[in-house]
């Protein structure tokens, strides 16, 4: 599988050029996700397009439409891909990121997610992981914290009865 986030300066190479080699060379699934430009029109973000070998030939699956939003339990399982069970373990989706593209203007920025077949959740990546590990552990901490300092007024409070 080739995964190819489009870039406004070499868009025009991926849907061509690239996506030829991939095909030549036998890749059977290049996906192409636009993840923030919004022009041209046929590639404006958000934009999921994947191309899927079956046998001999090519078939394209698209998608515009946004999954689910970061640090958002709502999904839609109506607005996935599903390419190629037989070979991928996981289906795709687009997630609304809240951090914003800012250039000449304001505008929405993508993720591109990969959604466990089985549970329907979304698969994090590396960096996403280690920041949920990070949170779990502030967490601990802050409880671990509070709890000391319930247990510290609790013992102050028996050495005062006493």
């Amino acid at each position: 599988m080739a995964i190819n986030i489009l870039s406004a300066s070499t868009y025009r190479n991926d849907l061509g050029i690239v996506l030829e080699q991939c095909q030549r060379i036998g890749i059977p699934v290049y996906v192409m996700f636009s993840d923030h430009l919004q022009t041209p029109s046929y590639v404006k973000a958000p934009m999921l397009k994947i191309y899927c070998k079956d046998g001999n030939q090519y078939h394209t699956a698209e998608i515009h439409e946004v999954w689910c939003r970061e640090a958002d339990d709502n999904v839609d399982p109506n607005k996935q891909l599903d390419i190629r069970p037989d070979l991928l373990p996981f289906k795709f989706g687009i997630m609304e990121r809240k951090a914003k593209y800012m250039k000449d203007n304001v505008s929405p920025l993508y993720y591109l997610a990969l959604v466990d077949r089985n549970s329907g959740k979304l698969l994090l990546t590396g960096r996403q992981l280690a920041e949920q590990r990070a949170d779990e552990e502030k967490r601990r901490a802050d409880e671990g914290k509070r709890r000391a300092d319930q247990l510290q007024k609790e013992l102050e409070v028996l050495k005062k009865g006493s």
